[in-house]
């Protein structure tokens, strides 16, 4: 829901200024989910996910970055689980440097 009130039609796309998507499900209790609002949304973007995530695999996480527009930026974390677990600091570490390269 939150992708598609940043990304979709209306007045929270034009305050929105970047978007960061940690831990972005693919696959969850035998159903998938697809983001086609990412094809056209053109905020920067952060994926920002393990390795290991349990919930979005790295060929389909790959998958659903390179049908967002750009600029987009797609960063696994080694390890780690859906739930960044013993990587907070890390993860916190990728995404404020990534926050930092857009001004924010």
């Amino acid at each position: 829901m939150t992708l598609r009130a940043c990304c979709g039609h209306g007045n929270a796309r034009k305050s929105v200024r970047a978007l960061a998507a940690l831990g972005l499900p693919t696959e969850a209790n035998n159903q998938q989910y697809h983001y086609p609002c990412l094809s056209d949304c053109t905020i920067p973007k952060l994926f920002l996910s393990g390795d290991h995530d349990e919930f979005a695999p790295v060929a389909q996480l790959e998958h659903i970055a390179a049908t967002a527009a750009e600029p987009k930026r797609l960063l696994f974390l080694s390890s780690a689980d859906h739930f960044f677990t013993g990587l907070l600091q890390p993860m916190q570490q990728a995404l404020a440097g990534w926050l930092k390269e857009q001004l924010l």
